[in-house]
């Protein structure tokens, strides 16, 4: 982290404006599964008003680092004239338009978050779906290797690390509203999201590393977020 030579007056704005922060629901929703996260545009709608009314603001700027990869420096200031940043790099795995576009977007929704303190919360609907299913699965036989572990909280969404293998995309017709599936294959087991976003994520990201947040139904493993791997400066 770096910083100005005094934070005396933005710590002081700072711990005003974290007061003031509402919720981060997970907004953006998957309507197949009722899948929700929180996206950039949500965690702006948090954060600017509350900051904007304690003299603060955010800045993030990208830098030139080694060749693909993504340096993302984000700063909080104050009128005072006080600062405080850090930085956040991360891979970027395709080296198109498209593949830079998705890993600038999440590098910025994560790196504020973290300057300013922000973490999601899940929905009612979403924390008492994963409630009520969380006993069947503890009746399941061991899973192999292969299948990710379960989180020890049922109310938060299961996670898993690996390899993207794969991706498919299938699209068809439902009550007369189309719809396009994206399947991305992990470690050999199969995910999905009716999500564009992530599905060209997913295909940014085919060989490299993730992170993918998911629920599910004892059928179909649903994505909410996949996040390439980061490397922290």
């Amino acid at each position: 982290m770096n910083k100005s030579d005094s934070i005396a007056e933005l710590a002081k704005a700072l711990s005003k404006a974290q007061g003031d922060f509402g919720p981060l629901v997970k907004g953006s929703e998957n309507p197949f599964f009722r899948s929700r996260y929180s996206d950039l545009a949500t965690v702006l709608d948090v954060a600017r008003g509350p900051l904007a009314e304690n003299g603060l603001c955010v800045v993030q700027t990208t830098e030139e680092t080694d060749p693909g990869f993504i340096l993302l420096e984000t700063t909080i200031i104050h009128t005072s004239g006080e600062w405080l940043s850090g930085k956040l790099k991360m891979p970027v795995v395709k080296s198109d338009p498209q593949g830079y576009g998705s890993c600038i977007t999440y590098t910025k929704r994560y790196a504020l978050q973290a300057i300013l303190g922000l973490a999601s919360e899940d929905d009612d609907a979403e924390s008492a779906m994963q409630r009520k299913k969380e006993p069947e699965k503890k009746s399941e036989k061991k899973p192999p290797p292969s299948e990710p572990a379960k989180k020890e909280h049922p109310s938060e969404p299961l996670t898993v690390r690996g390899i993207v293998d794969e991706v498919s995309v299938k699209s068809g017709e439902a009550k007369g509203k189309p719809w396009t599936r994206y399947g991305v294959q992990i470690n050999g087991v199969w995910y999905g999201t009716f999500s564009q976003t992530i599905g060209d994520s997913a295909e940014s990201c085919k060989g490299a590393e993730v992170v993918v947040s998911y629920s599910t139904d004892g059928q179909h493993q649903t994505i909410i977020e996949l996040i390439p791997v980061a490397v922290n400066v």
